[in-house]
């Protein structure tokens, strides 16, 4: 059963739904300019996607400004794929922007939505595509844990050495409300 106190905090999303008409109205009003897009047309949309990507813009300057901007990260995950969910090689990065434009950027990446929930250590990311939803979390290494994973990162990229051990010790909790 859900914890019905958990809290989902989007980080950001290109869901295009996030912006209503009225949105688009009020911003017309705001700018002092003529509504002169009609609901649903090409050019509404057009206004949206560029709401959104001044929105990532922002989150992602916000980002490169916090705590966690140039800290080490794990990724893990599933690919959703046509003839499955098989799971992906961890993926160590730097930075929090890195490790998320490594979740959604790639072939056909259409919307993405990259959150956080209170009961939950790390960041997701669900990357939508023509065959399904590709979901990643972003775990935040502790500097132990930065340091064992580079050493074996570096080896297993080379085929030496052994797939990296997930040990809870070497993950810290990323707290939404200092990411910003």
């Amino acid at each position: 059963m859900a914890n019905e106190d958990n809290k989902k905090h989007m980080i950001f999303s290109t869901d295009t739904d996030q912006y209503s008409y009225e949105d688009y109205e009020e911003w017309c009003d705001e700018c002092d300019v003529d509504c002169i897009y009609e609901e649903g047309s090409t050019e509404f949309y057009d206004w949206v996607h560029e709401q959104i990507n001044q929105d990532i813009e922002c989150e992602q300057e916000n980002i490169r400004y916090s705590k966690y901007a140039n800290r080490d990260y794990m990724i893990t995950g599933t690919l959703g794929l046509w003839n499955g969910h098989p799971t992906i090689r961890p993926m160590y990065i730097h930075g929090l922007n890195e490790a998320i434009g490594k979740c959604v950027s790639g072939r056909d990446i259409w919307d993405y939505d990259v959150f956080i929930n209170d009961d939950e250590d790390f960041i997701t990311v669900h990357a939508k595509h023509h065959d399904g939803t590709n979901v990643f979390e972003i775990h935040l290494l502790t500097q132990e844990g930065a340091k064992a994973y580079e050493e074996a990162y570096e080896k297993w990229n080379y085929q030496d050495g052994e797939e990296p051990v997930l040990k809870p010790e070497y993950f810290e909790k990323i707290e939404f409300n200092k990411i910003f």
